[in-house]
């Protein structure tokens, strides 16, 4: 990014900064000269008069202000019931008026204490209502609007010891329509974030988590074809991105640090986001930014659910295997539980094809059959100010996978590889949680868990060379054995306060402690064709690491006015470490980190909100690069960096939209100023005639990029046979630069300059059948490497399809083709130094699928 569109951006971020302060300091007058609510007219009754009066009389006795923990809907045969729930023993003081077609009801002695935010809303719950609105205003008064489509509603309300209840009824007797509820509402959060939730992905063909983000913005797939394996934010190397589930980022057997998406199945997910620019309650790890999976909760009534799915590559049958359950319910107030389960069986033969222009040329097939048994829990207690959760894990990842490579130059003799290869993956553990709400709306929330990653591979090479007569002769076998584990103990807590006095406050503030074990033991063989044994093992194949992570925050969002928020935080991260690598070499590390933020939020209207959020984030070193190995190979020594500090970064997110019923448009401006990018480089020490080569702090760079959402429901326009269509799409350009150790000025590895996505989701109600596709574009990606060669990714394109038909009031049948336009594809051009160039080619078919689900 060059310095005039740097000072461009910087200075639109002032405009918009001293925009929202001054609209802020704008309307914090006008509600001290007139009132907080847009709704309420001018004049007052003589009553309303005496009412305020009444309030604000020093002589009255105060009362005591009561959270209203949860907001819930309950269809009746009459209507609706909408019910506030609050601690047992307090109850609720309400007035009610009308404007237009709205029903006002104004509580003045509470204030939202939503696990879900601060804001309840939903949209057309019951046919002659088009909206119920839950907000807070002021600092002790919460105003709900329910909105009637053509008078305002009639509602009978009801106090009781635990709560109110608004009995409603509609103005019509037309049929019902499902309950849509956004709860927490983004539009009230301060964060830059996006993301999908289990109502929209369940209809797409979305086998696994990766599939599942493979649509949202910005987000690059990654892994073998077949396998939406890796997840890279804004284009950046998996190395950038962390994904936490539930609040916890699980352990994995990458070394960089990623967790592999493909390890849990859609069917245990509610919900994806992608945050950002996070807030100081999140940890600081991730420059790209950060995935967060909530897995599906406990329903309030009884469910049984389930699908099972027969299918293959390019034709139907049964060498997929599909099959998922689960069971949840809340028989009583004070327990709860859900159990689900999903198997997936999927057999991936991938060609791959790679031609140089010297002539040499590379054959390979590789037949991989991937086994998935993933499993999860959630036994919860519920009591009148909490609950507590048990949530037990168990993914399991089977991997069986055979390889034939063929090697063919001219004026010299063909070979052949044959590879076989057995992996065995495990992550199991627990995680309990606990929230506990006190009076006056605070609230502690804590959650304490153990998880293990265990990763065992056994793995053997055969080498077979041409000879004169044609026949391959057997060469060489290189066997291998790798075993992996990496357990953490995570405990994690936050108390947040919400202050009354004078501006609103929420104060947010906790710590958080991640003790990790992680080590890795490799042993590699070469055996030749006289049996002779030689140990190939290297340096860097062996290590230990303890690293114990600690951490605290304290934020607090500021309200200047019902409609402009801020958030300033900081949080104060220490890592220490403790390596060792196979020969039992040490070393010792402590890293600490002072990482503050400031988040803006300007709602100009109940539809339009602005964002800008400025942090310190960093990105953590890779686990294998900290181990004090020394390893001497071929023409170079190297060794590795445990005094490696992670690379730091400033982050920046301005952002606006716009969102109603049917339509939302957003935009988000990155950028993301880089120092001390971790590379291996020469270091220019010489031992034995030899080089020595380290992974250092030695690269700086930026990137940067614009976020565009759209989403388009038809049903504004009145028509019926439009009424369950949506148009969706995503659009992300991408920039960076980063110099190198030499000087070198390139962009970051892999990373595309645009990323599209484009969909239709369809329902057609009255026949129950819905139809989904979905297009995806990438870009060419480009990869420079130390050695003066060049890769590049050329741009991919991918087309899924997905159909969906109701067959009884809870059963439908699905079909689904994924990758039509080919089958998933990846084309890899080569340029090296001496001029020489390779083509390679790998793919697989277009996956197919049948199954039936059901939802008691």
């Amino acid at each position: 990014m060059s310095i005039r569109t740097l000072l461009s951006t910087l200075s639109l971020t002032s405009c918009l900064v001293g925009t929202l302060s001054s609209a802020g300091y704008a309307e914090m007058i006008q509600l001290s000269s007139f009132t907080s609510d847009p709704t309420r007219t001018s004049s007052k009754t003589v009553k309303e008069w005496m009412a305020q009066i009444e309030a604000s009389d020093p002589k009255q006795p105060q009362t005591e202000i009561v959270s209203i923990t949860n907001i819930r809907l309950d269809r009746t045969d009459a209507g609706l019931q909408v019910i506030l729930e609050t601690p047992e023993g307090t109850t609720l003081q309400s007035s009610t008026r009308e404007v237009d077609n709205s029903l006002i009801i104004e509580i003045p002695n509470a204030v939202l204490s939503l696990s879900l935010g601060k804001e309840f809303r939903t949209e057309k719950p019951l046919d002659g209502i088009a909206s119920i609105v839950v907000t807070q205003l002021e600092t002790n008064r919460v105003q709900i609007t329910i909105a009637g489509t053509k008078a305002a509603p009639l509602a009978q309300v009801v106090s009781s010891g635990n709560g109110l209840q608004l009995s409603l009824t509609p103005d019509d007797d037309a049929p019902e329509e499902e309950i849509t509820v956004t709860g927490a509402g983004d539009r009230q959060n301060l964060l830059p974030q996006t993301g999908i939730a289990r109502e929209e992905f369940s209809r797409r063909n979305n086998l696994q988590l990766g599939d599942i983000l493979q649509r949202l913005p910005g987000v690059v797939g990654g892994g073998p074809p077949g396998e939406n394996r890796e997840v890279r934010l804004r284009g950046l190397d998996k190395e950038f991105t962390r994904i936490q589930i539930d609040g916890v980022t699980l352990p994995d057997g990458g070394e960089k640090r990623e967790f592999q998406v493909n390890r849990l199945p859609s069917f245990l997910v509610d919900e994806v986001k992608i945050i950002r620019n996070p807030t100081a309650e999140y940890e600081s790890d991730g420059i790209a930014g950060r995935v967060s999976v909530k897995k599906t909760t406990i329903p309030q009534d009884f469910v049984l659910q389930g699908r099972a799915a027969l299918g293959g590559y390019d034709r139907l049958g049964s060498n997929i295997q599909n099959y998922q359950i689960g069971i949840g319910d809340r028989p009583s107030p004070n327990f709860g539980y859900l159990g689900a389960f999903s198997y997936l069986k999927n057999p991936i033969e991938i060609d791959k094809f790679k031609l140089f222009s010297t002539g040499k040329s590379e054959l390979e097939g590789e037949t991989t059959r991937l086994e998935y048994y993933d499993t999860l829990l959630d036994i919860a207690a519920f009591y009148d100010r909490g609950e507590i959760h048990l949530k037990p894990l168990l993914l399991i990842f089977n991997i069986d996978k055979n390889k034939f490579k063929l090697f063919q130059e001219p004026r010299r003799p063909a070979t052949r590889e044959e590879e076989r290869e057995i992996e065995r993956r495990y992550t199991y553990g627990a995680g309990l949680t606990h929230q506990h709400r006190f009076n006056g709306g605070i609230r502690l929330d804590t959650d304490l868990g153990y998880y293990v990653a265990t990763e065992d591979k056994d793995k053997t090479r055969l080498a077979f060379e041409q000879d004169r007569r044609g026949i391959f002769q057997f060469k060489r076998s290189s066997p291998e054995v790798e075993q992996k584990r990496d357990g953490v103990f995570n405990l994690a807590t936050a108390l947040t306060i919400p202050v009354q006095a004078g501006l609103r406050h929420e104060i947010k503030l906790g710590g958080a402690m991640r003790l990790r074990d992680r080590n890795r033991d490799k042993e590699r063989f070469q055996i030749d064709d006289r049996g002779r044994r030689t140990r190939t093992t290297e340096a860097k194949d062996n290590y230990e690491l303890k690293e114990n992570y600690f951490a605290g925050f304290i934020q607090d969002q500021i309200w200047l006015s019902d409609r402009f928020s801020i958030l300033p935080g900081v949080r104060i991260e220490t890592v220490s470490l403790t390596s060792r690598d196979g020969t039992s070499r040490e070393a010792e590390k402590t890293v600490t980190d002072v990482n503050p933020s400031l988040h803006l939020l300007y709602r100009a209207t109940d539809t339009i909100s602005f964002r800008a959020a400025i942090s310190r984030g960093l990105n953590r070193p890779k686990f294998d690069e900290l181990s004090p190995f020394e390893q001497e190979k071929g023409d170079r020594i190297t060794i590795g960096s445990p005094d490696l500090d992670p690379a730091r970064s400033l982050n920046l997110d301005v952002g606006a939209e716009y969102a109603d019923q049917h339509f939302l448009v957003g935009v988000n401006f990155f950028y993301r100023d880089i120092k001390g990018v971790i590379e291996e480089v020469d270091t220019g020490l010489v031992r034995n005639r030899k080089r020595i080569f380290q992974v250092q702090n030695v690269g700086n760079g930026w990137t940067s990029g614009f976020e565009l959402e759209q989403r388009l429901n038809l049903g504004f326009t009145g028509v019926e046979g439009l009424k369950g269509l949506t148009l969706w799409a995503n659009q992300t350009f991408l920039d960076s630069e980063l110099t190198d150790a030499s000087g070198r000025e390139r962009r970051f590895k892999d990373q595309p300059r645009f990323v599209a996505n484009l969909g239709l989701d369809y329902t057609y109600e009255p026949w129950g059948t819905t139809f989904t596709i979905a297009y995806g574009y990438i870009s060419s990606r480009d990869e420079f490497r130390a050695d003066g060669s060049t890769k590049t990714i050329e741009p991919a394109s991918t087309l899924n399809l997905a159909v969906r038909q109701r067959i009884g009031a809870n059963v439908s049948l699905f079909f689904e083709a994924t990758d039509l336009l080919g089958g998933d594809k990846k084309v890899e051009r080569e340029v090296f130094r001496d001029g020489s160039t390779s083509l390679k080619e790998e793919s697989v078919g277009t996956r197919y699928l049948i199954g039936v689900s059901w939802n008691f």
